[in-house]
């Protein structure tokens, strides 16, 4: 299971194609990509908006750290390691490595759906 990110906005589409050419988000690129984040959030200036968009802009640097806690976690485990001694341990490992991605990918679609069906209809 792999989620797919795109983008109607020129510099956004950009940028990410730039970042996924490798395969790799290095740590300098998550810190561009969280910098013009902040500035578009920035960008939101009227009043009625400012108490949502900084709470979406918490709620986000919250999962984007439980994610990162969750990928230490995996690594620590070393789900991405297989065991050449037990074979059922690797049967283990893939179990709860596939559920562990997939409960992230249901959860951003549901973001991202969530998205879809209000502000982006605007």
């Amino acid at each position: 299971m792999s989620l797919q990110l795109a983008s109607t906005d020129e510099e956004l589409k950009k940028l990410i194609t730039r970042m996924e050419s490798d395969a790799l988000v290095t740590p300098a690129e998550f810190r561009e990509i969280r910098e013009k984040a902040d500035i578009e959030v920035d960008s939101v200036t009227d009043e009625s908006f400012r108490q949502g968009i900084e709470a979406f802009q918490a709620a986000t640097d919250m999962v984007a750290e439980r994610l990162q806690e969750l990928a230490l976690a995996a690594r620590q485990a070393k789900l991405g390691v297989r065991d050449n001694k037990n074979p059922q341990a690797n049967v283990e490992k893939e179990r709860m490595k596939r559920s562990l991605k997939y409960a992230i990918e249901f959860q951003l679609a549901y973001i991202v759906l969530a998205y879809k069906s209000s502000l982006e209809r605007l």
